[in-house]
């Protein structure tokens, strides 16, 4: 038996054809993919985000109000202290002077 393959075929355009649907659909599949876990990464760090700073604001805000013995730093430092080390708090007054930061990763801290 001989298969000889002519360029005029039926059988070597559907071949082509197919192979070119194939590559150009798994190429669209990737760049569908690609944007939307750029997105769904985006929207989770911003959530995350402030879900942090939620929760640190609501430590401070629920801190007893009779209890004065503590200064806003150490408040803070004992906040850090049941965090995940990767999780950096760090406050500045509204002039941009470092009030806290805690300890942790320093790669993850703001200059």
């Amino acid at each position: 038996m001989k298969f000889a393959l002519r360029l005029r075929s039926l059988r070597l355009k559907l071949a082509t054809l197919y192979i070119i649907f194939a590559l150009l659909s798994m190429v669209c599949l990737g760049c569908f993919s690609y944007v939307y876990m750029n997105y769904a990464l985006e929207t989770s760090r911003e959530g995350t985000m402030q879900a942090r700073e939620d929760r640190s604001l609501r430590f401070l805000d629920t801190w007893p109000a009779h209890d004065q013995t503590l200064t806003l730093t150490e408040k803070l430092d004992r906040l850090s202290t049941a965090i995940a080390p990767t999780d950096i708090v760090q406050m500045y007054e509204l002039d941009g002077t470092l009030i806290y930061s805690s300890s942790g990763v320093t790669e993850y801290k703001i200059p």
